[in-house]
């Protein structure tokens, strides 16, 4: 069982909390600490990451998923840890651009990839804030957006089964979260 201690935590969304994995800084692991019953996180996250590895994805934008691990906080979930080319956490795609570090420019061929990507592989991005991306600079001023979290439906239910079965649904859920991605990103450079 991995321990995980206050030293190690990272940040608390909704309903999880993540933490630097103890044995591997490289990695990190995400614990359910709000038992929704109708939304637990975890579960979706390994329906949906199982669904994508059967497919074959590239990996190049999302955070890679490594499996489920026993802590003293419940069942995590393990994913890579992103990081810039000098070994510095990656900084949200939010901070980003609420500090202006790159150009809007460069944000926009940022966000032209990421779509592309996700049209591509057919992925749906659901929980489309700005946090749940970050922008690693891979190598010096060179940067690529990855998703971290949000990734599928925010339940189980028929919209996850149609994610995963109807590529003409899949489109239109893409299509619809990436409209409102770029409507949160003109909010925030306003």
């Amino acid at each position: 069982m991995i321990e995980l201690t206050k030293d190690l935590f990272i940040a608390k969304g909704a309903d999880r909390e993540c933490y630097i994995h103890p044995s591997d800084n490289n990695k990190v692991i995400k614990v359910q600490y709000n038992n929704n019953i109708n939304r637990n996180q975890n579960d979706l996250d390994i329906y949906y990451y199982d669904y994508l590895k059967d497919k074959d994805i590239s990996y190049s934008n999302i955070a890679n998923y490594y499996g489920t691990i026993e802590t003293n906080k419940g069942i995590g979930l393990v994913f890579d840890q992103i990081k810039d080319y000098n070994n510095s956490l990656s900084k949200s795609f939010e901070d980003i651009v609420t500090k202006s570090t790159i150009s809007l420019e460069q944000q926009n061929i940022l966000l032209d990839s990421l779509s592309d990507y996700l049209y591509c592989n057919m992925i749906v991005f659901g929980d489309v804030v700005l946090s749940n991306i970050l922008c690693q600079e891979y190598q010096k001023d060179t940067y690529r957006l990855i998703i971290i979290d949000g990734l599928g439906a925010r339940r189980f239910g028929y919209k996850l089964w149609l994610h995963t079965h109807s590529t003409i649904y899949t489109k239109f859920r893409i299509k619809k979260q990436w409209n409102k991605l770029i409507n949160n990103y003109n909010s925030l450079i306003k």
